[in-house]
């Protein structure tokens, strides 16, 4: 087909492309001002234009005025989606660009105010505001950083690429003429340019290496990840594992002995080691976060003391490119520790099964070794919590309550709680089970004495800890409190406590009782070096028998822990235990529900008998199905 004569071109280009016009003619701000009705309108007239010029002309115009045809009808259709997307408008034109471009428009409109400004212009507005070294720094290299990015970007359409080259340009020459302009008349860039020079190579180190941490860590989690993708199969093998370990479970309290059970400690071992490798690439990786986060953190306080240097020589411009390149590291830093909380959750997690296998094993274990067990009933787990925290909120509603705090030593005297200062919890649940309540006080004071938000002094809070599960499923538990979930709870608390600034008391209650490792753990010099940190206390509490543990470095708590410990009435209890002993010496055995009937003493006077003398070894306990919790004669 023949080229076009000028005449055919004059007039494609009066008629056709007058909608293009109409919009190229316009910047984004007047655009999204119109009528979106009216703003359609010229979509839809440009659309037809666009297939028009597709249909008779495009081949039959030099290659260049085509390209250059083709790149104002993308780029004048962009604007028009662009003020749709600012507007906030649902219209289906915004889905014709991707979140790059349109954000390509909103960016590079901006600086629009150089498009209209004469080379006299620019130098009197760089001499009037004295801002050459802005000028430079944001529009000059910015601008021309933003074209190189712009062109080798390949998610952004050819045609617009063509379009904004063109723009660029034509307002970077602008600014290089202005700017030369203004070094012939005021005098040489080269003073500003030696000057600043600390300035930019500061910034440029900086910025390197802030990348090459960013590199550096993506890699190493792309290549965590990688290693992790097998975890899904662990994890499906490790639930099933634990599921027969508790089908296991409910069989031999029924009195059934499960075959096949020698090859339970080798399975274990297996899975065990397999979460034991994934942890170590999820704690190789936390290290080098830490690691990572650390370098962030000293090259920060070296800007941070050349950012106070500029602010005391009044240099704002150094002190704002200071404060761009800070602001950058503390999104990088935010950016690591939420990858850190991540991958902690994830370790925690695989800790908490690996420590549920062991435990439930060791149940097992027990029970086919005729040792006794902690047998506990939903009923009797949901009436221990409820008798934790109505004793605690008693104690607690005893006034006047005075609380010590050793981080302000300071004594807080206390004559009433509000809605703000006393607040439960609970994760819910069947209303017959336990659902984990909690109860907390807390004390705060203004933080500027009388004026200022109002902020932690001092919390004291009782926490029941209940394998919810267990209890909503089987309508019992048998199983300890084991170390990983014990250590996974109260480090959430302690690092809550120490952000704050605040003294955190603890009084953790478990009906089932806790695993020796927890209390040979909490009572140790490490845990005290470890976990008992200046601003938490902690106090375990065994619902049932009343017993106790804390540290006993942590001199803090033993004035607390009766918040937080079960009464009994002594007598009670041991009328209960000879009733017991003589029902074992005469009838071989007595069932837990028929010494209830027979005393009739409350349920937790006579958990706590029986329990108390398993401990002491004057009567064995076991499970029978049909029958309940009976205490025997000693094995």
């Amino acid at each position: 087909m023949a080229d076009m004569s000028g005449e055919d071109w004059k007039s494609f280009k009066d008629e056709v492309v007058r909608a293009v016009n109409a919009v190229l003619d316009s910047d984004l701000e007047q655009l999204r001002r119109r009528d979106e009705v009216k703003r359609i309108d010229l979509w839809n007239q440009i659309e037809h234009s666009q297939n028009v010029f597709d249909d008779e002309y495009s081949t039959r115009l030099p290659r260049d005025i085509a390209m250059d045809t083709r790149s104002k009808f993308a780029l004048s259709k962009l604007l028009l989606a662009a003020a749709a997307h600012v507007n906030g408008e649902e219209s289906p034109v915004i889905n014709q660009f991707n979140e790059k471009e349109l954000t390509l428009v909103e960016n590079f409109e901006k600086f629009n105010v150089f498009d209209i400004l004469s080379t006299q212009e620019i130098v009197d507005r760089i001499a009037r505001r004295g801002d050459i070294y802005q000028l430079v720094k944001e529009f000059y290299e910015g601008q021309y950083s933003d074209l190189d990015a712009l062109l080798d970007d390949p998610s952004i359409e050819k045609d617009l690429k063509y379009a904004f080259k063109d723009k660029y340009r034509k307002r970077l020459d602008g600014i290089v003429q202005g700017v030369q302009a203004y070094v012939g008349k005021y005098g040489p860039i080269m003073v500003v340019d030696q000057i600043e020079q600390k300035v930019w190579d500061d910034i440029k180190k900086s910025e390197e290496e802030r990348r090459s941490i960013a590199d550096t860590l993506r890699r190493r989690m792309a290549d965590v990840a990688s290693k992790l993708q097998g975890l899904d199969d662990v994890e499906r093998a490790g639930d099933s594992f634990r599921d027969r370990l508790r089908e296991i479970e409910r069989q031999l309290l029924a009195g059934v002995t499960p075959g096949d059970l020698g090859s339970l400690e080798s399975e274990k071992d297996r899975l065990g080691q397999s979460y034991l490798d994934f942890e170590r690439e999820i704690v190789a990786l936390l290290e080098a976060t830490e690691e990572k986060h650390r370098e962030l953190g000293a090259r920060e306080a070296e800007l941070e003391g050349t950012r106070q240097e500029y602010e005391q020589q009044m240099q704002e411009d150094k002190q704002r490119l200071v404060e761009n390149e800070l602001r950058e590291i503390e999104a990088l830093k935010d950016e690591l520790d939420e990858e850190a909380r991540s991958l902690e959750e994830e370790r925690n997690s695989l800790q908490l099964k690996r420590g549920e296998m062991d435990d439930r094993l060791q149940q097992i274990n027990d029970v086919l070794e005729g040792k006794s067990i902690r047998f506990t009933t939903k009923e009797d787990a949901k009436l221990c919590e409820l008798n934790l925290i109505a004793r605690f909120d008693t104690k607690m509603q005893a006034f006047p309550v005075k609380l010590y705090s050793p981080i302000e030593k300071k004594t807080h005297e206390v004559r009433s709680w509000n809605s703000e200062s006393h607040l439960r919890y609970s994760e819910g649940g069947a209303p017959d089970c336990p659902s984990n309540a909690r109860s907390r006080y807390i004390v705060a004071d203004r933080k500027y004495g009388f004026f200022g938000e109002r902020v932690k002094k001092v919390v004291v809070e009782a926490v029941s800890l209940n394998h919810l599960r267990e209890f909503e499923e089987y309508g019992f538990d048998v199983r300890r409190v084991n170390l990983a979930e014990f250590l996974n709870l109260v480090s959430r608390f302690i690092d809550s406590a120490e952000i704050g600034r605040y003294f955190h008391v603890l009084g953790i209650a478990s009906p089932t009782g806790w695993d020796e490792r927890v209390e040979k753990e909490l009572t140790s010099t490490e845990f005290a070096h470890n976990y008992v940190s200046r601003n938490v206390s902690i106090c375990l509490v065994d619902s049932v028998t009343g017993d106790i543990a804390y540290n006993p470095v942590d001199e803090r708590i033993a004035k607390l822990a009766g918040y937080f410990t079960p009464e009994f009435n002594r007598e009670r209890v041991e009328r209960i235990r000879n009733h017991i002993l003589d029902a074992v010496t005469k009838r071989d055995y007595i069932v837990f529900d028929d010494v209830v009937e027979e005393t009739k003493e409350d349920r937790a006077s006579v958990n706590k008998a029986f329990h108390d003398l398993d401990k002491e070894k004057k009567v064995h306990l076991r499970y029978i199905k049909g029958v309940g919790l009976v205490a025997e004669p000693p094995r």
